[in-house]
């Protein structure tokens, strides 16, 4: 039988919670630009809010797993975990690896 996995500790939580809304601020960016160069009935608009979507759903699993976990932690306000943007530490306006060109 194979050995239970422990699952995230709250610092990894922390880190995805992080990385999660970077994507996240990032793809938000990606969708716009997407929308303002194709059209939306487009299968490249259609997977951008598909990637979205499936985007939230992960982070809304990620912590729904967290609250379960360490529901009675009370040093740490768990909601801003994974949804950050109310965060003093939130980046805001994360930098593209690489710039879209200007047109």
């Amino acid at each position: 039988m194979a050995a239970r996995k422990p699952g995230f500790t709250l610092e990894q939580h922390e880190q995805l919670g992080l990385e999660l809304q970077t994507i996240r601020d990032r793809m938000l960016f990606i969708g716009t630009e997407l929308a303002n160069h194709f059209p939306q009935k487009t299968e490249v608009a259609g997977l951008a809010k598909i990637v979205s979507n499936d985007l939230e759903n992960l982070r809304s699993q990620c912590e729904e797993v967290m609250f379960k976990k360490y529901k009675n932690k009370t040093d740490i306000d768990l909601t801003q975990v994974y949804y950050r943007a109310i965060r003093k530490d939130h980046v805001r306006n994360p930098q593209p690896i690489r710039p879209f060109p200007s047109e």
